[in-house]
């Protein structure tokens, strides 16, 4: 009796620590494949990914049967271009009159984390030119053109100031007493998946295990003080023989 409810302890936390995952790894299946490609964006949006496209099963009733497709979900910003299968981004940025003559090619690519790929083929990515003709090297708003040996073209906003404004954001984080902590520890969506599946395993963990546990060591104390309480009356029973 000992040995089987022990037994059936561990297979009960066993459970209770694979039950998440299984949870977690089961595969919605939507209504359409329309609802299914919508949903799956909404998902991509509320976790907060970066602009690019992103490579999706999703599963979904068709003719009364379960489809499961392999989908590309296209993630863009008011900059983003998408011409066939290319797609092309960059940032607003800005820059101080001194930086715009010292500024390459390729340091505008980097400072407007200018990227072009491709829409099939998450993996390809295309060179991106840059016509920085228009900026001058005086206050004021410019266009910055961006462009891939197929034209795909796109545009970013230069800033142009005369010097560099940091803004309140940046003074503060010049104190001396400045905490950056949380900049070096950045908390994302997935860090809280992460954190919110153990607390939910442990909590599951307390409330379906912790009974079992006390109960057996009211079953293991319980069955002590009976056995003590045999052999004691044993021992009277013996003493009234003699």
């Amino acid at each position: 009796m000992k040995k089987k409810l022990i037994v059936s302890c561990l297979l009960l936390m066993l459970s209770v620590l694979i039950l998440p995952q299984q949870v977690n790894a089961e595969e919605v299946i939507y209504s359409s494949e329309q609802e299914a490609k919508e949903e799956k964006f909404k998902e991509l949006v509320d976790k907060g990914v970066a602009v690019g496209t992103y490579p999706i099963y999703i599963r979904f009733q068709h003719s009364q049967q379960v489809m499961e497709k392999l989908i590309y979900l296209t993630l863009k910003e008011k900059n983003t271009i998408i011409q066939g299968n290319i797609a092309i981004d960059v940032q607003d940025i800005s820059v101080t009159e001194a930086e715009v003559a010292q500024l390459s090619e390729a340091e505008w690519i980097a400072r407007t984390h200018a990227k072009a790929w491709s829409t099939v083929n998450p993996q390809t990515t295309f060179p991106i030119r840059v016509d920085s003709q228009n900026v001058k090297s005086q206050a004021g708003q410019y266009t910055l053109l961006f462009y891939t040996e197929e034209n795909v073209q796109t545009k970013a906003v230069v800033t142009v100031q005369k010097k560099a404004v940091p803004n309140a954001y940046q003074k503060n984080k010049e104190q001396p007493g400045y905490e950056n902590y949380l900049q070096q520890n950045k908390v994302g969506w997935q860090l809280f998946e992460k954190w919110y599946g153990l607390f939910l395993q442990i909590v599951l963990f307390l409330m379906l295990v912790l009974p079992c546990l006390l109960f057996i060591l009211q079953y293991l104390a319980t069955n002590k003080l009976v056995k003590k309480t045999i052999q004691s009356i044993f021992v009277a029973t013996d003493k009234k023989m003699d």
